[in-house]
């Protein structure tokens, strides 16, 4: 009796043994089967990094821009008006649109620059700006609608104003009307989800 429970057990220890065995097998084949070789990394990676119909459209905004701006306090609805000056240029081969940016705000000089781009993994519009009136960077994402005249971005910054830090959301639209013509406006996005704007900037392109 002892020698045939044994057999089994025998038996059952080989076959879960085997199971185990094939599982592993199986598994190990299906991931070298994944795994892609040195030839399809360099394509993916080359394919991700290559211009596509998307930088062209940030080429479109190359140039010297002049700038009539529009401040507007959501608490009061009072607007400050002032103007400025935006170059932008297609840097890294074609990759990013620079924007270098000259003006007044607040009666003051202001100054600013950013990085547009368009991030082929993501499949999204990137943009990052800073300025003279503050520290953070802001760091944005979004796409173009149907109509590719219209790009939506979002981003979250921190909020200096209170005792403690709180985080603010702003959404920021730019309709490009023709080639010598887009508008900038950005829009405080309050936690009910209710849009405020605080900023408006009618670019025209300057001629030579």
């Amino acid at each position: 009796m002892l020698t045939k429970t044994m057999s089994i057990v025998l038996a059952l220890t080989l076959m879960f043994g085997l199971s185990v065995h094939v599982r592993a097998a199986e598994e190990a084949a299906a991931a070298a089967k994944k795994a892609p070789s040195q030839e399809e990394m360099m394509a993916a990676m080359m394919k991700a990094a290559t211009p596509g119909p998307e930088h062209a459209k940030l080429k479109t905004l190359e140039g010297t821009w002049t700038a009539d701006v529009t401040a507007t306090d959501p608490a009061s609805g009072k607007e400050e008006k002032s103007t400025g000056t935006m170059k932008n240029q297609m840097i890294l081969g074609g990759r990013y649109l620079k924007q270098d940016y000259s003006g007044t705000m607040m009666g003051m000089p202001f100054k600013g620059g950013g990085l547009v781009g368009y991030d082929n993994v993501k499949k999204k519009f990137t943009m990052l700006w800073v300025d003279e009136m503050s520290t953070q960077m802001m760091i944005s994402e979004g796409t173009f609608d149907e109509s590719g005249k219209t790009l939506t971005s979002t981003c979250t910054m921190d909020c200096p104003i209170g005792d403690t830090v709180s985080k603010k959301t702003f959404k920021q639209v730019v309709t490009m009307s023709d080639d010598d013509h887009h508008t900038y406006e950005m829009f405080d996005v309050t936690p009910d989800g209710k849009e405020n704007k605080v900023l408006t900037i009618k670019y025209t392109r300057a001629k030579a």
